[in-house]
């Protein structure tokens, strides 16, 4: 029923790969970042179509992702976007909840 060998060893040793090249960890930073851009801009879409008062615009902060060099670079851009996107969700909350 099981593999011959461990598939989680295989992932692990790809996973050590990729932390060892600078630029790889790079792109797949990016990688994540687009996909979680993406489904940030689809979640603050459909709000706005049920509150106007949101405002789905971060489009300012996309192109700092293509200029990212660096992990941390790329870090304080999804620190910004994560931000953005509560700052809006916030205010749907009803005050009495204290969302912050």
């Amino acid at each position: 029923m099981l593999p011959p060998e461990s598939v989680q060893v295989k992932t692990k040793f790809a996973q050590y790969d990729v932390y060892r090249d600078s630029d790889k960890r790079l792109k797949l930073a990016k990688n994540f970042l687009e996909s979680k851009f993406s489904r940030t801009q689809l979640v603050l879409d459909w709000l706005k179509q049920r509150y106007p008062e949101i405002n789905t615009d971060f489009s300012n902060e996309l192109p700092n992702l293509k200029k990212g060099k660096t992990i941390p670079e790329i870090m304080m851009l999804e620190g910004r976007i994560a931000r953005f996107y509560w700052q809006e969700f916030a205010k749907i909350i009803p005050e009495k909840f204290e969302f912050s």
